[in-house]
């Protein structure tokens, strides 16, 4: 009688710690469902956002905009109201609301100011947080252009192309060929003959595919304008082609200070002073800080002169 008693304690004692382990495991299974789907719709959430605020890019602010600070503040960084941008996202009671996008406003707001080295240091710490905020993997492809580290940054933005738009989405897609397209060009610019020969006809695909996407983007204008600008015929250069893209950047978007600069150097090629220096002027009067109208001011030509 007394084995029994042992034998049937025994078999209590397994059957506890059995409902213990299940009840462990259950709420373990529950926290990483709920940790996954948090972690996927905070990506969601700014995927969103940026997708909304596209819709108005090229427009002003107007009373009929959704009320969403996160979409308002993206429409006036993208049409270049920086001022505007750094007021709305400063007076934000819980700037967390936009999740990482407001940490990368502030960032984006310092490259424009000219301090790479501050801005990309956000980017950094953005990444470490967001691993999958791909909008800041593509600005800091940006960045590390305006410091010329050209084979550093080509091959940050070609990882995102390889990645596919499924992945990363259509916009960070287009800017991810853009920003590969821009890269390769410098370092093809700066590199061997055989860099040339080897990697010259690889730019414009880059290109192409962006435009493709997203033929009236002021972006995707520039990019291929500025190819169009400076490359030799032999790869694509089309003086007559630069033309058009460069003012269509323009037209699309009337306060993008690079577009101005580089219009300007289309007149300079042409052998006209006179628009060259009001392109530029014009560009400095946009941002006093842009680096790329700076460059071209001062002759340094970092970035290419003709």
């Amino acid at each position: 009688m007394s084995n029994l008693l042992k034998q049937k304690n025994f078999l209590n004692y397994r059957h506890d710690i059995f409902l213990r382990l299940f009840f462990f495991v259950t709420l373990l299974l529950g926290y990483f469902v709920t940790y996954s789907f948090s972690v996927s719709s905070e990506n969601y959430k700014w995927k969103e956002t940026v997708l909304t605020a596209r819709t108005y890019f090229g427009t002003n602010v107007r009373a009929d905009f959704p009320n969403d600070p996160c979409v308002r503040g993206l429409v006036y960084l993208s049409n270049f109201k920086d001022s505007s941008a750094r007021k709305l996202f400063s007076a934000m009671k819980d700037p967390g609301v936009c999740g990482p996008i407001t940490d990368w406003v502030f960032a984006e707001l310092d490259i424009r100011s000219g301090h790479l080295d501050k801005g990309h240091d956000k980017f950094l710490v953005l990444l470490k947080n967001y691993p999958k905020f791909y909008l800041a993997d593509v600005t800091l492809a940006e960045t590390l252009y305006f410091k010329k580290e050209y084979k550093r940054a080509f091959e940050l933005a070609d990882s995102l192309v390889k990645k596919g738009k499924e992945e990363t989405s259509e916009d960070i897609f287009v800017d991810a060929n853009l920003m590969a397209g821009a890269n390769l060009a410098m370092v093809v610019h700066n590199g061997s003959l055989w860099t040339k020969i080897t990697n010259g006809r690889k730019i414009l695909p880059y290109l192409l595919t962006a435009e493709k996407l997203r033929p009236d983007s002021a972006e995707v204008l520039l990019g291929l304008g500025t190819f169009y600008l400076f490359s030799p015929s032999i790869v694509g250069g089309d003086l007559k082609k630069a033309e058009v893209y460069l003012k269509n950047a323009v037209a699309k978007k009337p306060l993008f200070p690079d577009a101005y600069a580089r219009l300007g150097q289309y007149y300079q090629k042409k052998g006209d002073q006179v628009k060259f220096k009001e392109n530029l002027d014009h560009a400095l009067k946009l941002n006093p800080h842009s680096i790329l109208a700076n460059d071209i001011k001062t002759r340094k030509c970092d970035f290419i002169c003709p």
